[in-house]
């Protein structure tokens, strides 16, 4: 398949998982809730959820570096992107490893799933420190 014809097609999922995702929540609720959002922080929100898949690729990219793979940036963030975002309609964030296919023919698919592997590891000791922050820093009735 041409990269035209993939193009056109991520474009029609992405057009129809949004409308979809409309019309689940009702035209009518998602405009009185943009309504009510100050457009500063719906910009930041927007802004942010934009850098998150390149953050990841920056992140991925610095993983294979250390693993001795030479690839451009360009391109892994490119295959970032597209993982996160088949991460973002797939469960248990199956996206993740389908890095190991957009990335399957510029290195070995052993050193995609480690890098991913190795990231998932890294967010799991974070967010329990950050658990184990919040926990000590909380000062809840508990029983």
């Amino acid at each position: 398949m041409s990269n035209r014809m993939r193009s056109w097609w991520r474009y029609a999922i992405a057009t129809i998982a949004a409308g979809l995702l409309v019309w689940y929540v009702s035209p009518v609720a998602l405009a009185v809730t943009l309504r009510h959002t100050h457009p500063l922080w719906f910009t930041l929100y927007l802004a942010a959820f934009v850098l998150v898949p390149v953050l990841y690729g920056v992140q991925l990219l610095g993983a294979l570096r250390l693993a001795g793979c030479q690839l451009p940036a360009a391109n892994v963030i490119a295959a970032a992107t597209q993982a996160w975002g088949i991460g973002t309609f797939t469960p248990a964030r199956a996206g993740d490893l389908s890095l190991a296919f957009f990335l399957g023919d510029q290195i070995p698919e052993s050193d995609a799933i480690a890098a991913v592997s190795i990231d998932k590891l890294l967010s799991l000791a974070s967010l329990a420190l950050l658990a184990l922050a919040s926990a000590a820093g909380l000062t809840l009735p508990h029983g």
